[in-house]
């Protein structure tokens, strides 16, 4: 076989290999919601399985509350939001 084809061959390879990391870290980005919102929504899950207790002071649980409350609503913002260009192309 000539080494043409062989040389040709490798390189559609390598450029299909690079595409589909790309494409696959693209999706990476996507999907995934920051850490701090995973750790509250743990915390939530924990609260509401009894596994967690919100503080005793009325004040500061009202205060967890109130910050469980905005991590949710960025939760949805954030799952809601319409993927950037090179996100939707996985380019």
């Amino acid at each position: 076989m000539p080494t043409t084809v062989v040389d040709r061959a490798d390189d559609v390879s390598k450029d299909f290999a690079k595409q589909f990391k790309e494409k696959i870290e693209g999706k990476r980005k996507q999907d995934r919601l920051p850490l701090v919102l995973q750790a509250d929504f743990a915390y939530l899950m924990g609260l509401v399985n009894g596994e967690e207790k919100l503080p005793e002071d009325k004040a500061k649980a009202r205060e967890v509350l109130k910050g469980l409350k905005e991590a949710v609503r960025m939760g949805l913002l954030h799952a809601a939001r319409p993927p950037v260009a090179s996100e939707a192309t996985g380019a």
